[in-house]
């Protein structure tokens, strides 16, 4: 059995430590994979699947093709706001915008190869930072309008941007960070900065007024946007087509449920694992229907993780690296930038 772990674009992220979380939780307990996902407290995170387990008996829901949203449209190049930057060398990574995210209904582009931040609305693009040189390979947008940008292998560092200014920094400490490249996101909870290392563990970095953190905790997966879960997904195997979702109670400090879902296809990247305001979980996840692939976006309901419905959305192909291309809003707007010959087309969709 192969367990590949979670990607955000193409890479793979691991069931999270709990060894930082009170009250510390038994490691490396089997799950079987059984017949009704239901919420089972008793499981632990980390977990491991068995690989005697049956296969699921829960497809996920037939994913319906809808007509997409066009937010906007950027073409490749530099200058103008709405135009974002592109690279296609011969020896290194291609490259676009790196990451994006909503915030308040506004559409935030990491266009890094312009080293800016530009701020989409109502179609129309402008720029709200200048990142001044950075390496930046993710952004976070907090409430107040404050900007975390992580630069992982120049500055090695997270810069706090607020109204366009550059407000202060929270290194990557070399003895926390060693290898500070395996940083894979930058995350904001309240005042709170985090940072993922190696697509694991969350661990608190200092907050958006630039005071480091001295403790050492970490959280075994993502908050949800309502902030009651910890959130975590993985692939359990990709001939078969079945990925799971599990989700922590941070109250109650034990696992709410563990959903696994099926789908008509090889499974090959888990895309995103977001979530909306109410709670709502959503799983994007790419399946290979013979050379065909396609992106499914299934929305879980937080409670015990019973599928809603699922959408089906266009899926890149070009080889720009890039660590969120596909995120949600706090109302449940699925976003994905969608990479063409041209240009970058933002495209909302709903989940039904």
């Amino acid at each position: 059995m192969l367990l590949i772990l979670l990607a955000l674009g193409f890479l793979g992220v691991q069931i999270f430590s709990t060894s930082s979380l009170s009250p510390t939780l038994p490691k490396n307990r089997e799950i079987s994979e059984k017949s009704e996902a239901l919420p089972i407290s008793e499981v632990p995170l980390p977990v491991r699947i068995s690989s005697s387990a049956a296969p699921s008996q829960h497809p996920a829901p037939s994913a319906s093709v809808v007509v997409a949203h066009r937010i906007g449209f950027a073409p490749w190049g530099d200058g103008a706001p709405d135009r974002v930057g592109h690279k296609l060398p011969e020896e290194a990574n291609a490259e676009g915008p790196m990451s994006l995210v909503v915030v308040g209904g506004a559409l935030f582009v990491l266009d890094q190869v312009n080293d800016r931040i530009t701020r989409w609305k109502d179609g129309k693009a402008q720029v709200v930072v200048e990142l001044g040189g950075l390496e930046a390979a993710d952004l976070a947008v907090a409430p107040d309008g404050s900007i975390a940008v992580l630069d992982r292998l120049v500055n090695k560092e997270v810069a706090i941007f607020k109204d366009g200014k550059r407000m202060g920094s929270l290194p990557l400490d070399p003895e926390r960070f060693p290898e500070p490249g395996t940083v894979t996101g930058v995350f904001v909870e309240g005042e709170e900065v985090w940072v993922e290392k190696e697509h694991g563990p969350l661990i608190r970095l200092g907050t958006l007024s630039g005071a480091l953190s001295n403790d050492q905790e970490e959280l075994p997966g993502r908050p949800s946007r309502d902030g009651t879960l910890l959130l975590s997904a993985g692939i359990v195997d990709q001939e078969q087509g079945r990925a799971y979702v599990a989700a922590f109670d941070r109250a109650k400090g034990e696992a709410r449920f563990t959903r696994q879902l099926t789908f008509p296809g090889v499974l090959t990247t888990i895309v995103a694992l977001d979530s909306d305001r109410t709670g709502t979980i959503y799983l994007a996840v790419t399946v290979e229907q013979g050379t065909i692939p396609v992106t499914s976006v299934t929305c879980l309901e937080p409670a015990r993780g019973d599928p809603l419905g699922a959408v089906q959305i266009s899926t890149n192909t070009s080889p720009e690296e890039s660590l969120r291309e596909l995120t949600v809003g706090d109302d449940g707007t699925i976003v994905f930038a969608h990479r063409t010959l041209e240009g970058m087309v933002f495209e909302s969709y709903r989940c039904p």
